[in-house]
């Protein structure tokens, strides 16, 4: 789903393209990667053999004189390297094949959330301006569970099947001919999976870099922003949630003691095993009904057999926390009445004349992570109705949480926020943020037209604000582009920045509180003055909360929220000051 970090995400495209131009190629990118590992380990054993023969000469007659067998270094280090051969044909074709056939999958995987992955896009556009990057992130969990999903049922079991059966028949017959048998099955293993190899490539690649931007639609619902909400079902009171964080630091606890068990569980089973069918195995050659050659082909596949009884039992506790945390997103945002919520949905997308700004009252807030000291404590102040306040601090001080704890997107463990003289509840995830407009700290943009990234789920009565405060800030001319974004590189850091700027300056009039979450981080001064010229043209129309580092420069702020960072265990501590005209001052700490 994801590109490691040292590839470039432009090249991706390419690497795409290339691979439905040429279904072998992955595969035969794949066996290049593998060979080098496979390689090592077979010089490690030809070493070892060689090593053996030259300095345990005695031994090794000892061996050959008890097995009654000629064991020489030929026959031992050649086995060996059939074992190595035979198991890097079979691993590699198999492990790129699991991957082709988990792709597919994985895109009929999300169709079947598709629902889901509507609702969420729905909820993201109504109320964040979504960051595609952090919805990537969301759907590189989802991508895990899929390929999990595709591990199980189209590679472990019949690999472990076959283990078992071969593993059976060695452990119960010690026919001589085994050795032929697993070639031969390693054999038609590679042939099936090349038949079928090419057809998974093509339709793997085309329809998984189709599926990809629809499923990147799945609005942050695992990102970091709303991990807290989704350890819940429906309510979001304080004790509830401190509940739900311990039981969920103990269900973590719990898991990772049982993946503990289970490593502790896989050595013992290993030493057994393979104790057991050695001495099994030297009963048979000394009894002259075995080789040593087959002796060591036992060893090889029990020890691939529990192996892979042991990958699957580590990827089922895998696949099991993945699934939960999924059944917990789809509770969150799966409402008892679907129809209601898509109805409220929808008409929330509708600006509302009748909002006005809302007053905003902070009392004694705290806030602290599970086990961890608090962050913010005793925090109390007052944002007037269609007043322009500005949160300070250095970076890490806490200003960015103490905005989403006001967005409602971070539960407070105290204190109460009352907006538009309503006392803030933590209720279903459609009623969290009535009337809000929140835009993260980092505000990507979907592969779509940037007309479109800027309308998208926006009432056609908001367009012709759209393009005033488009005008103002210098990306007008982005809006009559009709071309798609290549991938979000099309535009610069500070493009992207106006943009969704200029669609929350849209939406501002519309909502009773607007929280802006650092829009100047990528904006030079010229785009900065036009920015602080838009916040003084929307004094008054919604009550808005800009988390900043420079634009109390260029801009008179009704009051500025100072927050000097924990330190120590201490809680941050945050200062109210206003401005000139309302010149007093008061501090909590």
């Amino acid at each position: 789903m994801r590109s490691s970090g040292k590839e470039s995400v432009r090249q991706q495209p390419r690497r795409h393209a290339a691979a439905a131009k040429s279904p072998l190629r992955p595969i035969v990118w794949a066996a290049i990667s593998q060979i080098r590992g496979q390689i090592c380990l077979f010089l490690l054993a030809m070493g070892a053999g060689v090593a053996a023969k030259l300095l345990l000469p005695v031994q090794i007659k000892k061996l050959s004189d008890v097995a009654g067998v000629n064991a020489s270094n030929f026959e031992v280090v050649s086995s060996l390297g059939t074992i190595f051969l035979s198991i890097f044909i079979s691993q590699v074709v198999l492990f790129r094949a699991a991957n082709l056939l988990s792709t597919t999958i994985s895109c009929k995987f999300a169709e079947i959330v598709q629902s889901l992955v509507i609702r969420g896009a729905l909820f993201s556009r109504r109320y964040l301006s979504t960051s595609n990057a952090e919805l990537e992130q969301a759907m590189h969990g989802i991508g895990e569970m899929s390929i999990l999903i595709g591990q199980f049922f189209c590679w472990q079991i019949c690999e472990t099947a076959a283990l078992t059966i071969l593993s059976a028949a060695i452990l119960f017959s010690y026919s001589p001919w085994f050795g032929f048998i697993f070639a031969a099955w390693a054999c038609a293993e590679v042939l099936i999976t090349l038949k079928e190899a090419p057809v998974l490539a093509r339709t793997g690649t085309r329809v998984a870099d189709a599926r990809v931007s629809k499923a990147s639609l799945f609005a942050q619902i695992l990102s970091n922003r709303f991990i807290i909400l989704s350890t819940g079902n429906s309510g979001f009171e304080t004790r509830r949630y401190e509940k739900r964080a311990s039981m969920e630091t103990r269900r973590r606890l719990s898991v990772e003691a049982r993946m503990n068990a289970l490593k502790i569980g896989k050595g013992i089973l290993f030493a057994t095993a393979t104790t057991a069918s050695m001495l099994l195995s030297m009963r048979e050659v000394r009894a002259g009904n075995m080789q040593v050659t087959d002796l060591i082909v036992v060893s090889g596949v029990v020890y691939m057999f529990f192996d892979k009884l042991w990958t699957m039992t580590y990827g089922l506790g895998v696949f099991q926390t993945n699934w939960s945390s999924l059944k917990r997103s789809v509770e969150l945002f799966h409402d008892k009445s679907d129809k209601a919520f898509e109805n409220k949905l929808a008409s929330s997308l509708q600006p509302d004349r009748s909002i006005r700004p809302g007053k905003v009252a902070v009392s004694k807030i705290q806030f602290s992570y599970p086990n961890k000291p608090d962050i913010l404590k005793d925090v109390s102040f007052e944002l007037e109705a269609g007043s322009l306040t500005a949160i300070v601090g250095s970076s890490g001080a806490g200003k960015s949480t103490l905005a989403a704890i006001l967005a409602g997107i971070m539960v407070p463990t105290g204190g109460t926020i009352r907006i538009c003289e309503r006392e803030r509840v933590y209720g279903p995830i459609s009623d969290l943020l009535e009337n809000l407009l929140y835009c993260p700290q980092q505000g990507e943009l979907f592969r779509r037209s940037c007309f479109s990234n800027a309308t998208y789920g926006v009432s056609r009565s908001v367009h012709g604000d759209l393009s005033r405060y488009a005008q103002a800030l210098g990306v007008s001319h982005l809006l009559e582009e009709p071309g798609r974004l290549g991938r979000q590189f099309n535009l610069s850091g500070g493009q992207k920045s106006r943009l969704i700027f200029a669609r929350a300056a849209a939406l501002a009039s519309h909502r009773a509180l607007v929280i802006l979450d650092e829009p100047d981080a990528a904006l030079d001064e010229n785009s900065l003055k036009d920015m602080a010229m838009t916040l003084q043209w929307l004094r008054g129309k919604a009550t808005i909360v800009v988390v900043t580092h420079r634009l109390q420069k260029y801009v008179d702020f009704d009051q500025t929220i100072t927050v000097d960072g924990a330190q120590y265990g201490r809680a941050a501590r945050v200062t109210v000051s206003r401005s000139p005209a309302r010149s007093d001052e008061y501090e909590h700490s």
